[in-house]
C-alpha cells in the first residue's frame, strides 16, 4: 500500500501545475463566501486535465466535514451532516449516501489527499469558480458575481480603508469635450451634485469657453496629463512641468490656479512624481471605480456597480469619461440611491488615494 500511494505521489507531481496566485503573508489564496483564507504553500492548489484539485483538510474545513480513510480498500468517505461520499482513490468511483454512483478522481501527495473541487462543491449545494487573477472562490451564499466582487476588490486604496456605516463617493471626470461636459454638468446638478473637472494643458486651451463655464456653474476644476502624454510614461520632472504648464494655462483664463491633479491608476505617475507634485503644493485623486469599468475582459453593467457602492464601506471616487455610456452610468449611480453619500469633490476634499508612499 505505501509503495502504490509513493508511485502515485510521483506521477501527480510530475503532471500537477500549480495556478494559484501568492498571499501577501505566504501561501495561496482562498475566497470563501466573500472573505479570503491562506492556504500553506506546502499544499498547494493542483490542476489535472483542467480540473481544480484541493487538499482535503483545507476544503472539508470550511464546509465542517470530516473523513476517513480505509487503507486496505483505498476509500475515502467524508461525512458532512446527513451526507456520506465514499470515493475510491484507486478506481475513481463515488457512491453518495442516496445510492447514486459518480465518478470523480481523487488522489495522495504532499503529505495529503486531494480532491476535486467542483464536483463536491455540486454535492454540497455551493459553486466553483476561480477570479480573473486565478483566486479560486468558492460561494455558498453570497449574492455576489465575481464581476461584482472583483470591482468590490478594485476600489479598496492603498491605505486600509477601514470601515464606515456611509462611505462617501465623489465624481471625477476627465478630459470631456464641450457637449459632453454640457451632459455631465445637467447629469450632476439634477442631483445637487458638484464634481470635479480634470482638463489637460491642450484642452484648456481648445476650449476655454467651456473651462470657465464649469468654474462659473460652481465645480471644480482640476488638471490632468493629456492621452498622449499618459502614454509616453514621462519622468518625473517631465510630469511635474507639464502640470505648471497646464495650470499656466488654467490661470491665463481664469484668473486663479487650481490644486487637484489628476493620478493615472495605470501606472503612469511614479512615486517620484507624485513626491514633486504633492512637493509643489498639488492634491492627488486617483480614481477607484471608472465609469464603465470592466474586469477580466467582462464588462460591467450600472446594476453592477450599484450593487458595488451598496456593498462597499469606504470612501470611493468614480471616474467618467468622456463617452455617454459614462454618463448615462453616472445618472444611473446619481438615481440609485444606496448607504452611501454623495459628496462634492472640492478643492478643500481629502483625497483618498495614493497618499502613503509620498509622504
Amino acid at each position: 500500500m505505501r509503495r502504490k500511494l509513493c508511485a502515485l505521489a510521483l506521477t501527480v507531481l510530475l503532471l500537477v501545475l500549480s495556478v494559484c496566485p501568492a498571499s501577501a503573508d505566504g501561501g495561496w489564496r482562498v475566497l470563501f463566501d466573500d472573505e479570503f483564507y491562506t492556504v500553506p504553500d506546502t499544499t498547494p492548489m493542483v490542476v489535472q486535465d483542467g480540473v481544480v484539485y484541493f487538499p482535503i483538510d483545507e476544503f472539508l474545513e470550511k464546509f465542517s466535514a470530516t473523513y476517513i480513510y480505509e487503507v486496505y480498500s483505498g476509500s475515502l468517505t467524508i461525512f458532512r451532516d446527513k451526507q456520506i461520499l465514499t470515493m475510491n482513490i484507486y478506481s475513481g468511483r463515488v457512491v453518495t449516501d442516496d445510492k447514486r454512483v459518480l465518478y470523480a478522481k481523487t488522489f495522495f501527495t504532499n503529505g495529503t489527499f486531494y480532491v476535486p473541487v467542483e464536483f463536491l462543491c455540486g454535492e454540497f449545494g455551493a459553486s466553483f469558480s476561480l477570479l480573473s487573477d486565478g483566486t479560486p472562490r468558492i460561494v455558498t451564499k453570497s449574492t455576489l458575481t465575481n464581476l461584482q466582487f472583483e470591482l468590490i476588490q478594485s476600489t479598496m486604496t492603498s491605505e486600509n480603508p477601514g470601515s464606515k456605516s456611509e462611505p462617501s463617493v465623489y465624481v471625477s471626470l476627465r478630459e470631456l469635450t464641450p457637449a459632453r461636459v454640457s451632459e455631465a454638468m445637467g447629469v450632476l446638478e439634477d442631483s445637487g451634485l458638484k464634481g470635479a473637472f480634470f482638463f489637460s494643458e491642450i484642452t484648456i486651451k481648445r476650449y476655454p469657453a467651456t473651462v470657465r463655464r464649469v468654474l462659473a456653474r460652481g465645480h471644480t476644476v482640476g488638471l490632468t496629463l493629456s492621452d498622449s502624454q499618459l502614454a509616453r510614461g514621462l519622468s518625473a520632472s517631465s510630469v511635474a512641468a507639464a502640470i505648471e504648464s497646464a495650470n499656466d494655462a488654467y490661470q491665463k483664463i481664469t484668473k486663479q490656479r487650481a490644486t487637484l491633479v489628476y493620478i493615472d491608476t495605470g501606472g503612469s505617475f511614479s512615486a517620484q512624481a507624485r513626491n514633486r507634485l504633492y512637493q509643489n503644493g498639488y492634491r492627488m485623486w486617483g480614481v477607484n471605480l471608472p465609469l464603465p469599468s470592466s474586469v477580466g475582459g467582462t464588462k460591467a453593467s450600472s446594476a453592477d456597480i450599484l450593487t458595488v457602492l451598496g456593498r462597499v464601506r469606504w470612501d470611493i471616487c468614480i471616474g467618467v469619461t468622456n463617452s455617454a455610456e459614462s454618463v448615462s452610468m453616472l445618472d444611473a449611480v446619481l438615481q440609485g440611491g444606496g448607504s452611501y453619500r454623495l459628496r462634492p469633490l472640492t478643492q478643500t476634499a481629502t483625497p483618498i488615494n495614493y497618499q502613503q508612499d509620498i509622504r
